[in-house]
């Protein structure tokens, strides 16, 4: 029987020539290539090269070569292509549901380089697009467009512009200004009173708007006319700080109080809760 021939590399390390398969692979830009020492000498450099990096002085080295590799263009255009990967928005998104994520997303909402931010964003013709595109969907769908005028004429109600109106006494029930008002002021927190209900702006005095305790959003008036009065019935209207109706965006209310809004739920919810509530 004819003896295998056994292939000797030499270990750049220790310097001897042991046989190939003491000797591991490693991908380097993207290629698989040979380690160039064998396995011992790799584990005890390994070793050697951890216990080295919790000196101070290897600390401090580290953080002068980060420093100075931060400053590169490489750095940039290896961060443009992390934050556009799927990797990157999965830990964004993980987090945020984090306290310390929660946190940092308030400071950074509060800062004068998110005013900055914002305002140039709504000065660009982006923006422009964006808004012109979401009202062209909102008033090319009749039950989103009847939904917006509803929302209106509330305001113009409360600000003393409108006294009445059809449209929110087939909607809301509400007669007149006054019984909307009547049922706004019951549900006021403490702070709120008729002056400060109006538009938000960030860093002014705080303001309240009309809230719906199920979102706008999780109902459909093409789909299911009966949705308008749902959405707009007086049991899901609420008084609430427009700071706290912003942040909560679509999030649906603790379970007890969904069940006692059970005459408000969504036609599309089959008279069920949804299993992702």
């Amino acid at each position: 029987m004819d003896a295998i021939a056994v292939t000797t590399v030499r270990c750049r390390v220790c310097k001897k020539n042991l046989p190939s398969y003491n000797f591991g692979t490693r991908k380097f830009r993207g290629v698989i290539v040979p380690v160039q020492a064998c396995f011992q000498c790799a584990a005890n450099v390994n070793k050697l090269a951890r216990a080295s990096t919790k000196t101070p002085k290897a600390r401090a080295s580290r953080a002068k070569v980060m420093e100075m590799y931060q400053k590169t263009d490489g750095y940039h255009a290896s961060m443009k292509r992390f934050r556009k990967s799927d990797k990157a928005k999965v830990i964004r998104k993980r987090h945020a549901k984090t306290e310390k994520g929660k946190q940092s997303q308030k400071r950074h909402k509060e800062s004068d380089k998110c005013t900055q931010t914002t305002a140039a964003y709504k000065a660009s013709d982006r923006y422009k697009e964006v808004r012109a595109a979401e009202y062209r969907r909102t008033h090319s769908d009749p039950g989103r467009h009847l939904e917006h005028a509803i929302g209106v004429v509330m305001g113009h109600m409360l600000g003393g512009e409108r006294n009445a109106s059809q449209k929110i006494v087939e909607a809301s029930g509400f007669a007149d200004a006054d019984a909307l008002w009547k049922h706004l002021q019951s549900t006021f927190e403490d702070g709120m009173t008729l002056e400060n209900h109006g538009r938000y702006v960030k860093g002014g005095p705080r303001v309240w708007h009309i809230g719906h305790r199920i979102a706008r959003k999780h109902f459909d008036p093409k789909m299911h006319p009966e949705d308008m009065k749902r959405c707009w019935s007086p049991a899901n209207l609420f008084a609430q700080w427009a700071d706290e109706n912003m942040a909560a965006g679509t999030k649906l209310p603790d379970h007890p109080t969904l069940l006692l809004l059970k005459n408000c739920w969504p036609m599309g919810w089959g008279g069920e809760l949804p299993g992702w509530v």
